[in-house]
């Protein structure tokens, strides 16, 4: 059974790599099954993987595993905030403001920037 074929239920791993670990098995099977186990741990890491455990600061670990810069960049697909608050996502550039205003039907535009949005109740 390879790192692939582990289960999540601890129960159901009864052999790493086809070396029995089940209860009784001979004592050299554990240090056998170990070392497999890091064998095949080391294997599912792939290349790029790699690059990223060997960089030496955090801006090469980003570029290793493809995400943001700290100061940004571009994203294609769905952003999504983990957490509390809004996070605007505007497809334009020239939409930089991003801030929400409430106001009733009587009050005027609050708005100043491109981007920014206007709720109005009644």
């Amino acid at each position: 059974m390879s790192f692939s074929d582990w289960s999540q239920n601890a129960d159901s791993n009864s052999n790493i790599g086809g070396i029995s670990i089940a209860e009784g098995c001979p004592p050299g099977n554990i240090n056998n099954a170990l070392r497999e186990m890091m064998a095949e741990i080391r294997s599912a890491i792939n290349n790029s993987m790699d690059s990223a455990l060997a960089s030496g600061d955090m801006a090469s670990f980003r570029s290793a595993i493809g995400a943001l810069s700290e100061t940004g960049g571009d994203v294609e697909g769905i952003l999504r905030q983990k957490g509390q608050g809004v996070f605007p996502y505007f497809a334009n550039t020239v939409f930089s403001g991003g801030r929400i205003y409430l106001t009733n039907s009587q009050a005027s535009d609050p708005t100043s920037q491109p981007g920014d949005i206007w709720l109005i109740y009644v």
